[in-house]
Formats: C-alpha cells, sequence, structure tokens
C-alpha cells in the first residue's frame, strides 16, 4: 500500500511540472503576440501620423527583432529546456493548499522514495492532494487576462484598419520592409500615374491621366518646369477618381510631379525626341553597259531612265535608323542601312512605276512616306536595216561582184554601220 501511495506522490509531482511547463510556454506566446500587435499598431500610427523615414524604421524593425528574439529565447526555449524539481512543483501545492502541512514538500526533499518515512509522509500527502485540482496549483487567470487584452487591441487595430482613410498594409509593409521604396500611405492614394517616364514626337501633345482612391481632392496638379519657372497644370475630374489633362504641342523635355491632396509623385521625365524624317532622297542611275552611256545622278521627283538600266535609291534621314522600307508596285522591300541615318536599295524597272520610302528610328518612331517619285521606263527600240542597192528584181552576171549598200540606225548602242 505505501509504494502504491508513493507512485501516485510522484505522479502527481510529475504533472504538475508538466503543467508549469505548459503554462510558463503558454504565456510567454501569448505575451509575445500581444507585444507583436501593440508593436505594430505604434509602429503603424507613427507611420500615419509622421511618415516615418527609413532611418528610423531601421531602428524599429532591429528593436523588434531583437525583443521578439529575447521572447522567444527566455519566455518559450528556455521554460522548454527548464527541468523544473520537485520540491518546486509541491512548494506550489504546499502554497495552494496550507492543510498538506509540509508534508509533500517534506516528500519531495527525501533522497529515497523508499521506506516507512516516505510512505508515511506520502500517505498525508495524499489526504490533502485529492482535495486540490491542477487549477488551484497554477492558475491561467494571467493567460485569460492577457489573451483578453490581446483580442482587445486586435479589434481596435482591426477597427482602425478598417475606418483609417491611410493605408495600414502599405505601413506594415514599410515597418517589416524598411528597405521598401513604397512612400508613406496618405489620405489620398496615387493608384496610377500616365504617363510616367515617356518620350514625346516634338510637337505633340503629352496626356495626363491620374486615378486616386481614398479621399478625393479638391484639385489635382501637375507641376512642372518650363523655362525655369515652375508651371500648374490642373487635371479636370473626367470619373470617379480619375483626372485627366493635356499639355498641348511639347517641343522641349520637362521634369514634372504630380500634387493630389496630401499624397505626391515624381519627377517623371517628359523627353522630347525630333520627328523622324527623310531629308533627302537620291538616285544613282547606271545605264545598261551596251549602251555606252555614263552612270548620272537625279533627286527630281519624275525621271526617265533607259530600259535594262539599274538604279540606287539612296535616303539620308534626320535620326538613325532602324529600319527603312521601299515601298514599289504595291510590294514593301527592306532598305539596306548603309550608316546610322542611311539606307540604300537597288532595283532595275521594266516598267513606269512610282515609289514611297518611310523608315523607322531607334527609338521606335516611323516617319510619315515620302512623296511620290516617278520612274518612266524608256524602251530600247530595235535597229532599223535599209537596203538601198541592189535594187529590188536587179539580174546580176554570173561570177561577177555584187555591191550592196544600205542604212543602219538604231537609237542606242550603235557603233558603226
Amino acid at each position: 500500500m505505501d509504494n502504491h501511495n508513493i507512485e501516485l506522490v510522484n505522479s502527481f509531482l510529475d504533472a504538475v511540472r508538466k503543467r508549469l511547463r505548459k503554462r510558463e510556454v503558454t504565456a510567454a506566446v501569448s505575451y509575445l503576440l500581444t507585444f507583436a500587435i501593440l508593436a505594430l499598431f505604434a509602429g503603424v500610427l507613427g507611420d500615419h501620423f509622421f511618415g516615418l523615414p527609413a532611418t528610423v524604421r531601421y531602428i524599429y524593425f532591429g528593436l523588434l527583432l531583437l525583443s521578439t528574439a529575447g521572447f522567444i529565447l527566455f519566455g518559450i526555449v528556455r521554460p522548454l529546456l527548464r527541468r523544473f524539481s520537485r520540491r518546486y512543483a509541491a512548494k506550489l501545492a504546499e502554497n495552494a493548499f496550507e492543510e498538506l502541512n509540509g508534508n509533500l514538500l517534506a516528500f519531495s526533499e527525501l533522497e529515497s522514495t523508499t521506506g516507512p518515512i516516505a510512505g508515511a509522509l506520502a500517505e498525508r500527502s495524499l489526504q490533502g492532494i485529492e482535495r486540490l485540482s491542477m487549477t488551484d496549483i497554477i492558475p491561467y487567470r494571467r493567460i485569460y487576462q492577457n489573451t483578453l487584452l490581446l483580442c482587445t487591441l486586435l479589434f481596435v487595430f482591426s477597427a482602425y484598419t478598417i475606418l483609417s482613410e491611410k493605408s495600414t498594409f502599405d505601413s506594415l509593409y514599410r515597418i517589416l520592409m524598411p528597405s521598401s521604396a513604397i512612400a508613406a500611405p496618405t489620405s489620398t492614394a496615387l493608384r496610377s500615374v500616365s504617363p510616367g517616364n515617356y518620350t514625346v514626337l516634338e510637337g505633340e501633345d503629352v496626356v495626363f491621366r491620374v486615378e486616386l482612391s481614398g479621399v478625393l481632392p479638391a484639385e489635382v496638379l501637375i507641376r512642372r518646369t518650363s523655362g525655369g519657372k515652375e508651371v500648374e497644370t490642373e487635371l479636370d475630374q473626367t470619373s470617379s477618381g480619375v483626372y485627366e489633362g493635356i499639355v498641348p504641342a511639347v517641343v522641349s523635355g520637362f521634369e514634372y510631379s504630380v500634387v493630389a491632396g496630401d499624397a505626391s509623385a515624381g519627377p517623371f521625365t517628359i523627353d522630347v525626341h525630333p520627328v523622324p524624317s527623310i531629308n533627302s532622297v537620291s538616285f544613282e542611275v547606271t545605264p545598261p553597259a551596251y549602251s555606252e552611256r555614263e552612270k548620272w545622278f537625279s533627286t527630281d521627283r519624275s525621271f526617265d531612265v533607259l530600259e535594262g538600266s539599274t538604279v540606287r535609291a539612296t535616303i539620308l534621314t534626320s535620326t538613325d535608323i532602324r529600319s527603312a522600307t521601299f515601298l514599289r508596285l504595291g510590294k514593301k522591300t527592306e532598305m539596306e542601312r548603309t550608316a546610322d541615318r542611311s539606307a540604300t536599295f537597288e532595283f532595275k524597272p521594266r516598267n513606269d512605276s512610282s515609289l514611297f520610302i518611310r523608315y523607322r528610328d531607334t527609338a521606335g518612331f516611323e516617319s510619315a512616306f515620302t512623296a511620290q517619285y516617278r520612274i518612266v521606263v524608256l524602251p530600247d527600240k530595235p535597229p532599223v536595216v535599209e537596203l538601198l542597192t541592189p535594187a529590188d528584181g536587179l539580174q546580176h552576171p554570173i561570177n561577177s561582184t555584187l555591191v550592196l549598200t544600205g542604212k543602219v540606225a538604231d537609237d542606242v548602242g550603235l557603233r558603226s554601220q
């Protein structure tokens, strides 16, 4: 019977130590969650009201990491590794129930739990243990109180997130990722800015489009620097949260920023690209070799070439060429780029034709087609031979010399007659 009582008391002390470890770990997790929510909430409030700079966010994030690591190390890891003594468990039980009269504490201090003394102490301890519960010995009251505090914080944090005009999630991201380039949240949120950084053709309009959410301001402005002066352009609201405006006929680049209530974006850059144009078109005409004519050049809109001639068209452009297109008889042909701003194409016209040329520059802009160039092909007429003598029907003696005379004519390539 003594051994049975001893086993029961030992089991009781082991249960107390196990519950004690569980309570310490549970309490640490509860405190850690409460601290984390409170710290993040405080960081969000600071970012909303003061727009925390990167340096402050780095320091805050470092302190948050150190505090969290400390909680985990001393509040969770340490209790898990700690060996709670039987004496400490017995003392907690004695504090909860004084009628144990030190019997359980004396039992826990015995070097050996066998023998009549251990049996007697175990029997006396059991009389008190039977009237105890684990809740009496190791209460969870502080954990329940902290859980209530945690729920209250979560409710307040959630309510603030819903009711706040500024983004809580942006601030959380800025705090947890202090190197982030996300701007501090504002009551007015800039969802998109168009065209952003952009290249426009010289003389074209720049169309601005801004999309907002949150608190919509009374005005949305484009602030740009032009001629050393700051110029403001107010955008018109075209629909809910959408604002548009135009800066017409831009001839020089500029930087601009968008200002909408307490939100802003920029600076962005507008670059102006010169209009791609074909400055000149020249033609090199090489007549056929048999004609013995010299090659010649033309820049005329319309000219004649001898049938069989080779024509090489060369263009000079205002901007660097990516590709050039030669359009003739409804067929497009790629020209060969010979330099940054020149290209050429060689062909042999067989029929009268019109041709047009355009190109795309390295910035991706296309020129207009050139005006029409007209090539007229002159046919090479066949040679004409006329027999003059002898006359038709003449009778001539056998073995005598017959003299023939005639006349030969050709429009091209006649060397002798």
